[in-house]
């Protein structure tokens, strides 16, 4: 597995900005700075307000949401079967585009909760199992590398 260090504070034009997202078009509350990597997504990844990352890549081109809960703050929302299903859908879709390099921002690791309610070993497990080959153009963080071993 390809790894990047540290938080994703910039992105190069062939990078995709990957978060957990909701089918809402809920993208981060910048008033109240919460959100997660759905906000760092909608400030520094063109994604808009209202616009649906629901298993897809944003109109700018440089974000994919992977849909992990039904609605901002509904913990546990979504199965993890369903979580799943839709990491299958990410991978499907950066197997189909080679030329870009999808940077997953999830850092959680351990027992700490992500924003859907879901631990860095759970998320971890859900990115193993979703498919035995994870596309070579996929990148996880460093530490959080270590939950999907």
């Amino acid at each position: 597995m390809k790894t990047y260090n540290n938080l994703i504070t910039s992105l190069s034009s062939k990078q995709v900005f990957v978060f957990g997202s909701n089918p809402m078009g809920i993208n981060g509350n910048p008033k109240r700075r919460t959100g997660g990597a759905a906000l760092w997504a909608l400030e520094n990844a063109g994604v808009k307000q209202g616009e649906k990352m629901d298993n897809t890549v944003s109109s700018s081109g440089k974000a994919y949401g992977i849909t992990t809960v039904k609605r901002p703050g509904a913990r546990r929302s979504l199965t993890k079967q369903q979580i799943e299903e839709n990491i299958r859908k990410f991978y499907q879709y950066a197997r189909k585009n080679r030329n870009k390099q999808f940077m997953v921002a999830y850092t959680n690791i351990g027992n700490i909760k992500t924003l859907n309610g879901y631990s860095g070993f759970e998320m971890g497990n859900m990115f193993r199992k979703a498919s035995p080959r994870i596309p070579s153009n996929v990148y996880f963080n460093s530490n959080f590398v270590n939950m999907i071993k």
